[in-house]
């Protein structure tokens, strides 16, 4: 739930017009993870689609079955 919530408001940060910078230590897991999940919510994408455009941009993004898992079934 609050992965989701801060999804959510990552969104309305970015639909306010704020900047946001996505991250964490190398930039592939649980950053692939929450875009995955922004790009679900903003594209309404489902969840295998997500990822494979999130890893367009961010080469080997969401890198454990559970992060590819929790994508793909979020409700978001």
């Amino acid at each position: 739930d609050a992965l989701i919530k801060s999804v959510e408001l990552a969104i309305i940060h970015l639909e306010s017009g704020k900047n946001l910078a996505v991250h964490c230590f190398a930039g592939i897991g649980r950053t692939g993870l929450f875009l995955a999940l922004m790009a679900r919510k903003i594209f309404r994408m489902p969840g295998e689609t997500a990822i494979q455009w999130v890893r367009e941009y961010v080469t080997g993004a969401v890198e454990s079955p559970n992060q590819y898992n929790l994508v793909v079934n979020a409700k978001i």
